[in-house]
């Protein structure tokens, strides 16, 4: 469709010029014609002005995060495993019982309840697990909720990456990347660090659980 546009244009512009050339005379106000020059100039600034301004305020929009996320997790990239600690929003527990319990053990920052730490390494020479990607802690985060991630690293280059979610977020030292999702399937979803990161870096899995919220909450 586009190739046939061009045709049409290129041979209208050459008639004009073969038209234009013969005769002298020809539309004497056709090379300085200022309101033509005005409307094919302003008219394509109005369309560029409707267009652009929607779509920069909808790119704003999908690079922001949860403002309150029921639960957020701060993953660190470590030389060659990653680290987890949760922040549990007050929201998230839905009995008295379990805020209750966390209250007296776990220490209040902020208005969330955080402290659950945990180190993930790779499992080795486990006949029963899956070769290269299973781990010693599994990220478990609650399905059909809004999770926030913020990914960084205390020494090199990572990169977590789950492309059964569609997540791909780069660990940078001294820099934290936050991204918001959720999930409607429950499952193990398997992942790897996907950033050249020195000897071990094929020995960095992520294995992320997605669970219930009710097991999630006995868990803890």
């Amino acid at each position: 469709m586009l190739f046939p546009i061009l045709i049409f244009i290129l041979c209208l512009i050459m008639y004009i010029m073969i038209k234009s050339n013969k005769k002298v005379f020809f539309n004497l106000y056709f090379s300085s014609g200022r309101l033509i020059e005005y409307i094919w100039t302003i008219i394509p600034m109005l369309v560029l002005l409707t267009v652009g301004i929607p779509s920069l305020y909808i790119l704003f929009l999908s690079d922001e995060v949860v403002l309150y996320p029921i639960l957020s997790v701060k993953v660190l990239g470590h030389q060659w495993f990653w680290s987890y600690e949760y922040m549990f929003s007050k929201s998230f527990f839905s009995t008295k019982d379990h805020s209750i319990m966390l209250n007296k053990e776990i220490p209040m920052m902020k208005g969330n309840i955080s402290g659950l730490e945990v180190d993930s390494y790779m499992i080795f020479g486990s006949e029963d697990k899956i070769r290269l990607l299973s781990s010693t802690s599994s990220l478990v985060l609650p399905v059909g909720d809004m999770v926030r991630l913020m990914v960084s690293s205390s020494d090199v280059l990572h990169c977590f990456t789950i492309p059964s979610l569609g997540l791909k977020i780069d660990a940078i030292p001294g820099r934290i990347n936050q991204v918001a999702f959720s999930s409607l399937s429950e499952g193990v979803f398997f992942g790897q660090c996907s950033e050249l990161c020195g000897a071990q870096h094929s020995f960095m899995p992520i294995e992320v659980a997605m669970v219930n919220k009710n097991y999630l909450l006995n868990l803890l």
